[in-house]
């Protein structure tokens, strides 16, 4: 049997996971595998996690649109259609608000990664550690209580004049 193209393989598990009026599978297996020219057995590997996926993620957007729907009965229940319109504006500016927040702690995040390389005194890694603490607290990357960083270690270089970093295992809290 012949090794497909990735294009081809994007095109198989795409028709894998069409399906009917009755939400069953639009194409067989085999039906596939004589398309592309590969065996029953390669068309499984190729679309088993990705089919398992699909449906974990079917299901977890119709749960998420039931409750949306829900909520929104609930508001028009108890809000004029004006308040409705106020609580939307305000619903979106902060998602707004929060995606801008999350995506600027991720920018911080990508240039202290970049800066760590550059890194000349043990103040700067001191710096660059708190600030990558803060960011992974804002992304929900890191707990609230981090490692302690002992300072007198930063200040010893190792052979190749890069600044090295032991963590204190013990937690303290974040002041």
């Amino acid at each position: 049997m012949a090794k497909i193209t990735d294009k081809q393989k994007e095109a198989l598990i795409a028709m894998s996971l069409e399906v009917n009026d009755n939400g069953k599978p639009k194409y067989k297996q085999q039906e596939l595998a004589d398309k592309f020219g590969i065996s029953k057995g390669m068309v499984s590997r190729y679309v088993s996690a990705k089919k398992e996926k699909s449906k974990q993620i079917i299901d977890d957007e119709v749960r998420i649109i039931g409750e949306l729907l829900e909520i929104e009965n609930e508001k028009s229940k108890h809000l004029s259609k004006q308040e409705q319109i106020e609580v939307n504006k305000q619903v979106s500016d902060r998602v707004r608000r929060e995606n801008k927040f999350y995506s600027n702690a991720e920018k911080g995040l990508d240039k202290v990664h970049t800066m760590l390389d550059q890194i000349d005194t043990p103040n700067d890694a001191l710096t660059l550690a708190n600030a990558n603490d803060r960011y992974g607290l804002s992304l929900g990357l890191v707990d609230r209580f981090a490692p302690k960083i002992d300072i007198q270690q930063l200040q010893q270089q190792n052979t190749t004049g890069t600044t090295t970093v032991n963590i204190i295992e013990d937690k303290v809290a974040d002041d």
